[in-house]
């Protein structure tokens, strides 16, 4: 059994995109899985979605809440979970993104060498996009306990998850 959760916080984005992603996911894998959402609101989601609430006492931006999906109690095991935002398409079939052991924190889509432009104002560049991730629990936990440990810290030093991920 894998795991597939997304995020969805505040009213960007809906119960149809979480619904609609799990239809994707449902007609385009077939190993069985169990759909997660991390969310404030769990208005009309599918059924078959485990939704499990956000701890809105963090006070986060909408994105930064993404990091709370390393947490190992989510899941009640330690499987391959797989991340996608609520905007990803799932046209073919995805069984292969779980052919290869996890060797590291986390697997994701990788953009390239970081571009760094001094006149941006970023100090940390990114070569990944956390839009897909692949991770286990038990390997992937330490980011958010460390992104935890100093909020206000992690979110203005790097300015974005994905920014974050890739210095950590």
């Amino acid at each position: 059994m894998i795991n597939i959760i997304c995020v969805k916080y505040g009213n960007k984005y809906n119960h149809i995109h979480v619904n609609r992603l799990y239809e994707m996911v449902r007609r385009n894998i077939s190993l069985p899985f169990s759909f997660y959402c991390l969310t404030d609101d769990v208005t009309d989601i599918n059924d078959k979605v485990i939704c499990v609430p956000i701890d809105l006492s963090l006070e986060l931006e909408t994105y930064w809440y993404k990091m709370c999906i390393f947490d190992t109690k989510i899941y009640g095991n330690d499987n391959i979970t797989l991340y996608l935002d609520l905007d990803t398409i799932v046209q073919n079939n995805i069984d292969h993104f779980f052919d290869k052991e996890i060797s590291h924190s986390i697997r994701t889509v990788f953009t390239g060498e970081p571009r760094y432009d001094e006149n941006n104002g970023m100090k940390w560049k990114a070569g990944i996009n956390s839009s897909i991730m692949l991770f286990k629990p038990s390997m992937a936990d330490h980011l958010r306990t460390h992104f935890l440990e100093n909020i206000d810290f992690n979110i203005l030093e790097f300015g974005g998850v994905c920014r974050y991920l890739w210095a950590n």
